[in-house]
């Protein structure tokens, strides 16, 4: 991610520095003691960049509390009345910032709301809402046994554990020194001084460019810092680009389930209606064909006895249903005319005349066809046609 990480040199913001990196961590643009109005164009351009401001050192209070583990909401509403008598300023004025426990008790970061609302307005009016604030001395190298110093400005910048540290006036760094030294149960195997100023420095036990210092908060270890952006001051969460893109295919998920859910609900109504008319219809018939029903009971069933019933009776009649056979074959075998008909012993004898023998066989097939038993007699032709007798029964008997 890029990020843009300006170090707020004045209370007042009129003069600061800055480092623009990109997604890889490698400078791209790097300002000394800058103005506001400079830093404007630089935001414009980029409006993605994570934004890290480092607070001017003598305006943060670093210090320890000794307090027992208890909820976050329990030790912020606690804490200032534990550590009201190191605090020069009434407690309702400051922001007090928390870390993590640690085996020397709870760091806590103390500046004053108007000081920190008044950084936040400034940038906020050239578009930048940063997502860390941190204290100065909290961007040095961090070492055990070691307390690295750094000369930028007309500041001297100290730290001494994880969450602590200092900021004094340089020319007064040697007695600020000399009393914190004091205080220490476990003194430091080394102190490191690195002069970033371009003013001479005789304590400095190395010497660097200005622009070797925001080079250095180019690689700025979030974990070890402490971000004064809590409570009332923590910023609002803006989308990523790509928490946009999965929130656009949330919507269009939603939506096109909306549109599923509403195509099967027309649908479900479509089939309610059409089921409404085949009920009735079935209802009509029903009624028609049971008129004494008072209730549509098994209509499937009952209609089906009925159709069956009516097959048998059908059925008994082997006449009728032979002659509806005979009908439907004729059609197919034009100019045969039935002379005779006589039916006995579940047979029926017809003498016909037709056209032509070939007639006759094609007449005979259609029967057979129909599931009827058929036999010629008699047949023989009789001038440009033919006659005889055909003797039809049931295919079963």
């Amino acid at each position: 991610m890029r990020k843009l990480i300006l170090y707020l040199e004045k209370s007042d913001l009129s003069q600061l520095s800055w480092i623009l990196t990109n997604e890889q961590g490698a400078p791209e643009q790097i300002i000394l003691h800058g103005q506001l109005s400079e830093l404007a164009a630089v935001a414009a351009a980029n409006q993605s960049a994570q934004i890290i401001a480092i607070a001017p050192p003598e305006d943060v209070l670093l210090i320890t509390a000794k307090l027992p583990k208890m909820s976050r909401h329990r030790l912020l509403q606690a804490l200032p009345f534990a550590i009201e008598e190191q605090l020069l300023a009434e407690v309702e004025d400051l922001h007090f910032a928390i870390g993590e426990y640690d085996v020397v008790g709870l760091p806590v970061a103390i500046i004053t709301k108007t000081k920190l609302r008044g950084w936040l307005d400034a940038l906020k009016e050239i578009g930048l809402q940063p997502s860390i604030i941190t204290p100065a001395p909290l961007t040095l190298p961090l070492n055990d046994q070691q307390w690295h110093i750094k000369i930028f400005g007309d500041s001297a910048i100290l730290r001494t554990g994880q969450y602590s540290g200092f900021a004094c006036d340089k020319h007064n760094l040697a007695v600020l020194l000399e009393l914190k030294l004091a205080e220490q149960t476990e003194q430091p195997t080394a102190i490191t001084i690195v002069n970033y100023s371009t003013d001479d420095f005789p304590q400095a036990t190395q010497h660097a460019a200005e622009k070797d210092f925001m080079l250095a908060l180019a690689n700025l270890p979030e974990k070890n810092t402490l971000n004064l952006l809590q409570g009332v001051f923590q910023p609002k969460r803006t989308a990523t680009y790509g928490k946009k893109i999965w929130r656009l295919t949330a919507y269009l998920a939603g939506a096109w389930l909306a549109i599923v859910l509403c195509c099967d609900f027309v649908s479900l109504m479509m089939l309610h209606h059409q089921e409404t008319k085949l009920q009735t219809a079935i209802n009509t018939i029903y009624k028609h064909n049971f008129p004494a029903a008072t209730s549509v009971v098994a209509p499937k069933a009952r209609m089906t006895d009925k159709l069956n019933n009516l097959t048998n009776e059908n059925h008994k009649n082997r006449l009728l249903a032979w002659l509806a056979y005979l009908a439907k074959s004729e059609t197919q075998v034009k100019a045969i005319k039935f002379k005779q008909l006589d039916y006995r012993n579940n047979q029926l004898s017809l003498e016909f005349t037709a056209p032509s023998l070939a007639s006759i066989d094609t007449l005979t097939q259609a029967l057979i066809q129909q599931g009827l038993q058929v036999k010629q007699q008699n047949v023989a032709a009789a001038g440009a046609g033919a006659t005889g007798t055909l003797i039809i029964s049931d295919g079963n008997s």
